[in-house]
Parts: C-alpha cells; structure tokens; sequence
C-alpha cells in the first residue's frame, strides 16, 4: 500500500517530475565546468560509474577523469561507493554515483482538475508526490494550496537536502512571449501574470516551465524509454 502522500496520477505527470532531473543537475552545477557537468549527467543517466568508465569517450584522461570528480565530491555532489571487482588484473574500481542527499526539486503540475506536486532529489528519485484538488482558481487560492501542499511534502521526507529550483508542467501552450501561457478556461486567472517570474517571487526558487506535452516526452525520453532508445514516438 503506498504512503498516504502518495497518489496515482496520469502518466504526463509522472514523466513531467523525472524530467526536472537534468535541470535540477543543471542547476547545481551551475558554476561547474562543461567536463563536470558532463560527468554529472553521464551519472544521472547511467546510476553508478567507475572513475575508469566516466573518462571513457570523452578525450580525457583516466586521471583528468578522477580529479574531476574528486572536485565534484568535494562540494558533496557525488559520492563514492564500494569497490568493483575488475574483469582483468588490477586493483578494484571505485563506484561513483550522484549524491541524492545533495538537494531536490519542486515539480508542479497544473491540470484543469487538480495541482500534482512532486518533490525529486538529485539522483532524480521521487521523494513525494502529493495532488491538490482545484477548489480556488484565484491567483491567491491557487498559490495558498501549492504552498501548503509543498510544506506537507517536505515534512514527510527526511533530509531531502537544499532546494535546488522548481519545475513546472502546465495544459495550455505559450503565446509567444515566453513568460505567459494561454490555459484552458479552469485555469484562466494564470494566463494573465507572467507565471514563472510570479512563482519565483513567492516561493524565492528559480523556475522553469513549460507545456505539460513537452514536459511528458521530455521526461519519458530522459528517464524512461529514451534510455534505451534515441527515437521516440
């Protein structure tokens, strides 16, 4: 039986929370070089990686490769694990994966019935997920129950870490400034503020949002079937 904050929700919203995973990488390493930030998502992608494995197709060293990552645990971003045997001769590899402790995510979903509301740490594992019915479609109710629902989902995690940003899938599709989105007629109120700037503001996290479609196949190509295969449909 699942946990009381845990719901069953439709399949765009579940793929739409994984994806904020790589955006979540993104934004810690933010002040990281383009090989850290490579082997970050090469972590995300793959769980668990030798030092050896991470150098591997990229031109870099096997020593480049470990120093990179050093520096990367340094600042508590990945974490070292036990030793795997090798298949040859030669001392055990050290296993190398993301720090899930590091910090999470807010993941929102806006629908026409209902807010979703996820909470992902870095490894990109959902830690809660939690869904707000629409009772108020005022700009103040709506922000009141999302505030609410995101104190209950982090007082059912334990040391879920910083808050790293906020992403955000929405039904409805840009008008072609980029800040504001035309919803369906439930969601109206939010299609007259820029929704990115005014969530920033209130919850003092950056956000990204974008149309829950795009979300929903972002997520299943990152986290999902894209895994294992470059193309789609």
């Amino acid at each position: 039986m699942p946990p009381k904050w845990v719901s069953w929700r439709r399949p765009y919203d579940t793929a739409g929370y994984a994806v904020i995973s790589r955006r979540r990488v993104a934004a810690a390493l933010a002040s990281a070089s383009q090989p850290e930030r490579q082997r970050a998502d090469r972590l995300r992608v793959a769980g668990v990686l030798t030092r050896a494995q991470l150098s591997r197709g990229t031109g870099l060293t096997v020593q480049t490769a470990v120093r990179l990552i050093e520096d990367l645990q340094a600042r508590g971003m990945v974490q070292m694990g036990e030793a795997v045997a090798r298949s040859g001769r030669g001392k055990p590899a050290m296993a190398v994966s993301l720090n899930p402790g590091y910090g999470h995510t807010l993941g929102i979903s806006i629908a026409t019935d209902a807010r979703t509301l996820a909470l992902a740490d870095l490894s990109g594992s959902v830690l809660a997920v939690s869904e707000v019915a629409l009772t108020d479609d005022t700009l103040c109710g709506v922000l009141t129950r999302l505030q609410a629902a995101d104190a209950t989902l982090l007082a059912c995690v334990d040391a879920a870490g910083t808050r790293l940003g906020i992403g955000v899938a929405m039904s409805g599709f840009f008008t072609g400034d980029d800040a504001f989105i035309n919803p369906p007629e439930p969601l109206r109120a939010l299609g007259w503020i820029a929704l990115c700037s005014w969530l920033a503001e209130a919850f003092g996290q950056p956000v990204r949002m974008d149309n829950d479609g795009s979300v929903a196949a972002a997520g299943e190509a990152m986290l999902s079937v894209g895994q294992r295969h470059r193309d789609v449909a």
